[in-house]
């Protein structure tokens, strides 16, 4: 586990991703926003872009934190492709 650094070909720019995990069943690709303003879609896009940037053939689960919660946008993007949103709430509430 730990952050992912990789070169984008068409674009010739260096890429992060926060968090990259390995485990048995494939990777998870996380990106952490810590602002006070709701995340949009465009983090969403660059998370999924970034994603196919990772040479791996293993299955990938992406997955966004987020302090401020998520636009609308964001939102119904996640539904559709799947990528897990939380919130900071979400990951500091007791269990």
């Amino acid at each position: 586990m730990g952050t992912w650094w990789g070169t984008d070909p068409v674009k010739r720019s260096k890429e992060e991703i926060d968090i990259a995990a390995l485990g048995r069943e494939g990777m998870l690709l996380c990106e952490c926003k810590y602002s006070s303003e709701p995340t949009g879609k465009d983090v969403l896009e660059k998370l999924k872009r970034r994603s196919l940037l990772v040479d791996s053939k293993l299955p990938k689960k992406l997955m966004v934190f987020s302090r401020s919660g998520y636009t609308e946008e964001a939102k119904k993007m996640a539904e559709e492709d799947g990528i897990a949103l939380h919130t900071l709430e979400d990951v500091s509430r007791p269990e």
